[in-house]
């Protein structure tokens, strides 16, 4: 077997991956939205959701605030919308207004769904462990919807996507 160096490894065999719009805020206040990559199923009962947020993320200090969000797998028709909210950041601008995203109040939290999205899973926050630069934020699915007849958009490395047929 030929050896690699980790960081390779991590960033560059362990693609595609979902690329996943987390919502975080609250729908009165500041909503934001983060690409993530880094996002897992962790329990069918209850049926939990878990996403790796860094510390210096704006996300992450309204997911420290606030006991919801929502994580939404955006379709391929959505690449737009996934490269501009991971290419900003959301701390010192309104995302939603600026990229004209299409949103609808989520039914189970007070936060935001995207719509033309694959699913938005509304989460509550169960729990959160810090894991070295990142936290961990785990949350219960208490709500799904969605479009799930789209094709979903993957991360293929280096900020390049692609759609998957299904």
């Amino acid at each position: 077997m030929k050896r690699f160096p980790v960081k390779k490894a991590l960033s560059e065999l362990t693609k595609p991956e979902h690329s996943v719009l987390v919502v975080s805020g609250r729908k009165k206040e500041k909503v934001n939205i983060m690409v993530a990559g880094w996002v897992m199923r962790t329990s069918f009962n209850p049926p939990l959701l878990a996403v790796s947020v860094g510390h210096t993320r704006y996300t992450h200090e309204l997911m420290k605030k606030y006991d919801e969000f929502v994580l939404a797998y955006p379709s391929a028709a959505q690449r737009d919308i996934v490269e501009y909210c991971g290419g900003c950041s959301g701390r010192d601008r309104n995302k939603i207004e600026e990229k004209n995203i299409e949103t609808e109040n989520a039914a189970k939290v007070n936060l935001l769904n995207i719509k033309g999205c694959r699913v938005n899973f509304e989460c509550r926050k169960k729990a959160e462990f810090k894991t070295g630069d990142h936290t961990i934020f785990t949350g219960e699915v208490v709500n799904a919807v969605g479009d799930s007849e789209k094709n979903p958009l993957m991360n293929t490395g280096n900020y390049t996507y692609r759609e998957i047929n299904l």
